[in-house]
């Protein structure tokens, strides 16, 4: 099939993985998804959404770190699919914009530059023992059409006084959080069971957490 299309077989297997529903491919909906992408790669079309941009500042202003405007915006509002941006997409804007600069102060840990991706991360211990890779999660989780699929992840303070830990549900939006002091990976494991023991049990098939050493015991969380 690459062959025939000019293209290489990993870029076949990424379009076969992105748009795979029940029934196999889908193409209509592969180039629904890949119209919609191409509208929003528009040259600097996020930073032009005043509203949106409106709301971020805001919430800098107030001292609310990206992840967790990010985290917000489906929250409040549901409807309107203009109000996403992501925090990765907010500290570039920051860090790589010089209109924004004015903004790095209100970060919790403001930095005159940005450290590279994989700076530091040597002090973060051994990494997560028997990591399940993304690749390995279910199709089904992708096509955000059922219910009970999680996403995970933590929130640093100001000033690195405490922390929240988040589930998130990837159709609903529905928010669940809780405060921890520390990061230490058990703490946060018992902090994700009990928020989980909160929830009737099919309200939960899988949970996806970002790569933080604060979830070295997914395995304790499975069990």
């Amino acid at each position: 099939m690459a062959d025939c299309l000019g293209r290489h077989r990993s870029t076949i297997s990424r379009e076969l993985r992105r748009n795979r529903a029940s029934h196999g491919y889908d193409a209509p909906r592969a180039q629904r998804q890949y119209d919609q992408r191409r509208e929003w790669c528009r040259p600097a079309q996020k930073q032009t959404r005043r509203m949106l941009w409106r709301y971020v500042i805001g919430k800098l202003m107030e001292g609310g770190p990206p992840e967790a405007i990010a985290v917000r915006l489906p929250l409040e509002f549901p409807d309107d699919a203009t109000m996403r941006i992501s925090h990765e997409a907010i500290y570039r804007t920051l860090y790589l914009d010089k209109r924004w600069h004015h903004l790095i102060k209100y970060l919790p840990r403001a930095r005159s530059k940005r450290r590279k991706r994989g700076q530091g991360k040597t002090s973060r211990g051994p990494g997560i023992p028997n990591r399940v890779g993304i690749e390995q999660r279910p199709a089904i989780v992708e096509e955000r059409s059922r219910s009970g699929d999680r996403e995970g992840g933590t929130i640093v303070g100001a000033g690195q006084q405490g922390y929240l830990v988040t589930l998130v549900a990837r159709t609903s939006r529905l928010l669940a959080c809780r405060n921890v002091d520390t990061k230490h990976a058990d703490l946060v494991a018992q902090t994700v069971i009990h928020a989980l023991e909160e929830m009737p049990i099919s309200w939960v098939k899988t949970i996806t957490f970002d790569n933080g050493s604060e979830f070295a015991g997914h395995e304790t969380m499975a069990g």
